[in-house]
């Protein structure tokens, strides 16, 4: 109230009405309704979020399943193509021994079969011709196989041995990089590539085979040994019979003899140098040439 010396602002001042009594019990009961609906927020907040976890999870794994069935799928599929190659064009040992297992397991199952009927004597010699006769054909198929396969392959290491040979030289520089450089052997044995890929292959005209028969010999005659002087004879000899015009089938053979002549040259190291590294030597010191050399008594020089 106000007195004297005092003033109360009263703008803000309200009834304030008294309302029930509240005690400690209905108090209490109060604050666990309110934490039980809190509870039921949180939880349902909890719940919701482990559902989306669940979920995401489900969606995923069925994701990952759905892939690697599909990865499964193309990977047999893969095999079963790469399994069909193989038994079309075989080229390693393994897959021809598939191929005789698979005839020996078809006689066998022929030949059960032939058994398992009634059949009189001279039928059952006759069956057993006809599964002769029709392995026999399989067998011979095999062997066609495997002697294209054998061809391809030893082109294959032929094709493999010259890019090495001809590939650069890799030095390492003083600050650790490498380069690489193509010396007066890498480069002699690129060219003796370069015409032996032209040599093996079959020229369209008759002035291409000409053309690459006129550097073989270029290229050979500067070296006086038996194996040039046969190769020269073989290379006039083919250009002899195309000048008469003779057809190309008749000369088949004689191209294989000139084209292994010349397989023959590049893998001499006094031809090629870079075919030095490519040379078979035995490691048998009872052999003859080993023998040889320990007979010459050849001196060594140490150097301090």
């Amino acid at each position: 109230m106000d007195r004297p010396g005092l003033v109360l602002d009263a703008t803000r001042d309200y009834p304030l009405v008294v309302g029930p009594y509240e005690d400690s019990k209905s108090w209490e009961e109060k604050r666990n309704k309110a934490a039980t609906t809190i509870q039921q927020y949180a939880r349902r907040r909890h719940a919701r979020c482990k559902a989306k976890k669940l979920q995401k999870f489900a969606k995923e794994r069925l994701e990952l399943i759905a892939e690697l069935e599909k990865k499964q799928k193309v990977e047999e599929e893969l095999q079963l193509k790469v399994e069909i190659h193989k038994h079309k064009q075989p080229r390693k040992k393994q897959d021809f021994d598939v191929l005789y297992q698979e005839v020996a397991a078809w006689h066998l199952e022929e030949l059960r079969s032939i058994e398992g009927k009634r059949l009189s004597e001279l039928e059952r010699k006759l069956a057993l011709q006809e599964l002769l006769h029709k392995e026999v054909k399989f067998l011979q198929a095999v062997e066609k196989m495997k002697m294209a396969a054998g061809r391809e392959n030893k082109e294959e290491r032929i094709r493999a041995m010259m890019c090495r040979m001809s590939a650069p030289k890799k030095w390492e520089l003083s600050d650790g990089r490498l380069v690489h450089v193509q010396t007066l052997d890498t480069l002699r044995a690129s060219d003796l590539m370069r015409l032996y890929t032209a040599l093996a292959k079959c020229s369209r005209t008759v002035d291409e085979r000409m053309c690459v028969l006129g550097y073989i010999k270029w290229t050979v005659q500067g070296f006086d040994c038996q194996l040039t002087k046969e190769l020269i004879q073989l290379i006039e000899r083919e250009a002899d019979l195309m000048f008469r015009n003779r057809p190309t089938e008749s000369l088949q053979g004689l191209r294989h003899r000139i084209l292994d002549l010349f397989l023959k040259f590049i893998q001499v190291p006094k031809f090629n140098p870079e075919a030095a590294a490519y040379q078979c030597v035995s490691i048998d010191f009872d052999h003859p040439s080993c023998q040889t050399l320990r007979q010459q008594s050849i001196p060594i020089c140490l150097h301090s």
